[in-house]
């Protein structure tokens, strides 16, 4: 069974429901799914702030012609082309179909386009002999986002992650459906354990490590990751705590000041709730957050939407950007 669009993979859904399928059948059911890009770096956004964002989310919602607009408006996209690519990334979705973490998310989508056209933003190639640089995909689920990282920056060391065994399982075939040479690769591109639940303030403040942290430590992740990202992973109160996350695991930036600069970057779309509580929490935990709203007639979108029916109808979507505040870096 093979599914090409949106629609497709939600009749795959329902059809996991159904008795009368062999665990064979639903192990091998494969969504595949073309994110194009171009390597002329096609995004446009703009700099804003959280009033901004609600602003947008709130223009979408009531304006129901805005989507064909966006739509049509294709008169340059013609030329915004030139460099177009093509990623496929493959993934199963049966197995964990009544999982929040089995759904296919337009944000992972936009998220894995913007990988692609932004190499510019992330951690340099690591010297000869030195660990590679990691990258750490929050709430991965189907890990669209995370196996975009990878096929976009062989030179980085990718981590998915999730908490739900079962999409945690799903992401190792996932792995195997599109790198199958790196299945056995660790130092290239893994899976682990990852709950939100874990990085309160009080295991944050525990010395040595609680144990809730000390996992982390164990795994290669606490205080040693380069970039996180995570898309669409801020609908609940408890995301707050991504704060508490990035604080974590994020590495120190270099004491000199030069080089890479570790940091976050969450790919959300503006209709969700809460994300004003969200990023008053990152600004309490002495984290900075810059939002830059991804305007609907960048091409990066309009290709979405041209090349998926239904990609994010009545939705508009923002990058934030986060990194330890100066005065967060020299007291920790």
């Amino acid at each position: 069974v093979r599914a090409s669009g949106r629609a497709d993979c939600s009749q795959c859904c329902s059809i996991a429901h159904m008795n009368f399928l062999p665990p064979s059948l639903l192990e091998h059911c494969v969504l595949e799914l073309r994110i194009p890009y171009s390597t002329q770096c096609s995004s446009v956004t703009c700099v804003d702030n959280i009033e901004g964002v609600e602003a947008s989310a709130s223009s979408r919602q009531t304006d129901s012609d805005s989507d064909d607009d966006d739509l049509n408006s294709d008169e340059d996209l013609e030329d915004a082309d030139a460099g177009l690519h093509v990623q496929t990334i493959r993934v199963r979705t049966l197995p964990v179909a009544g999982s929040i973490g089995g759904k296919l998310w337009d944000s992972s989508l936009l998220m894995g386009a913007w990988l692609f056209e932004s190499s510019h933003l992330f951690p340099p190639p690591a010297e000869v002999g030195a660990r590679r640089p990691k990258l750490l995909e929050l709430g991965s689920g189907l890990g669209v986002a995370g196996l975009a990282a990878a096929a976009a920056f062989p030179s980085l060391h990718v981590t998915l992650s999730d908490y739900d065994p079962a999409v945690l399982h799903n992401l190792h075939e996932n792995i195997r459906l599109n790198f199958p040479s790196l299945v056995d690769q660790e130092q290239r591109l893994d899976v682990t354990p990852v709950d939100f639940r874990d990085f309160t303030k009080a295991a944050a403040a525990t010395q040595p490590l609680s144990p809730e942290l000390q996992k982390y430590e164990d795994a290669g992740l606490y205080g040693q990751v380069d970039m996180i990202i995570g898309a669409d992973v801020v609908y609940d109160t408890g995301h707050n705590q991504l704060a508490q996350v990035c604080l974590s695991l994020l590495a120190q930036p270099p004491e000199d000041g030069t080089g890479w600069r570790p940091c976050a970057v969450f790919l959300l779309p503006d209709g969700r709730p809460r994300l004003r509580d969200f990023v008053n929490e990152l600004v309490r935990a002495g984290l900075t957050c810059r939002i830059e709203r991804i305007l609907p007639s960048c091409p990066m979108v309009r290709r979405l939407r041209q090349a998926r029916e239904g990609w994010g109808a009545g939705a508009s979507f923002s990058l934030y950007f986060v990194t330890r505040a100066e005065s967060c870096e020299s007291s920790t």
